[in-house]
């Protein structure tokens, strides 16, 4: 039995704690090896994570480095790959957290305010890099979904396309 998904995070933070600072805790559960392993990231690695989290998954490049606040992610996502938060796929095109699990503890630990931007953020770039239309409409569903408000979803999923005052309204409320 047992779990290789926490025993591989556990050699993953006893390896990241090897610079002479302790000694590592043993966390109860996997979702607190995951918050652990977080917790001791350079706050630029974290924004990449958080900025990911909220991107359909497989996630392009160019969508990662569209909500960074600023210069290329490439240096950071580096180290991320490394560390095997993230993993790229296909040819290095597209890029996934290295498990589900990963990306949903970085989800959950975002504020509800700054997920709500994030979300915000990519909706407004989904619907200018495809010049609005149906896609763009598809995506921002998704993008509701992830926010956790089917209402909005269904609006838009059904041909509205105009997401952004809604979405914001519902979750800067929550």
């Amino acid at each position: 039995g047992g779990n290789p998904l926490f025993l591989e995070q556990l050699a993953a933070m006893e390896a990241e704690w090897a610079d002479g600072t302790g000694e590592p805790p043993l966390p109860a559960s996997l979702r607190g090896l995951l918050v652990a392993r977080l917790d001791r990231l350079a706050d630029e690695q974290r924004v990449v994570l958080e900025n990911a989290a909220i991107l359909p998954d497989p996630f392009s490049l160019t969508d990662l480095e569209a909500l960074a606040p600023a210069s290329s992610v490439e240096p950071t996502i580096e180290r991320l790959v490394e560390r095997e938060f993230l993993r790229r796929r296909d040819a290095a095109a597209s890029l996934s957290f290295g498990h589900p699990l990963m990306r949903t503890t970085v989800y959950e630990m975002l504020p509800k305010r700054r997920r709500a931007e994030l979300h915000e953020r990519y909706a407004t770039l989904a619907g200018t890099a495809n010049g609005g239309g149906a896609e763009p409409a598809r995506r921002s569903a998704t993008i509701a979904r992830r926010a956790q408000d089917p209402p909005d979803a269904q609006a838009c999923a059904a041909g509205g396309g105009e997401l952004r005052p809604a979405l914001r309204a519902r979750c800067r409320t929550r």
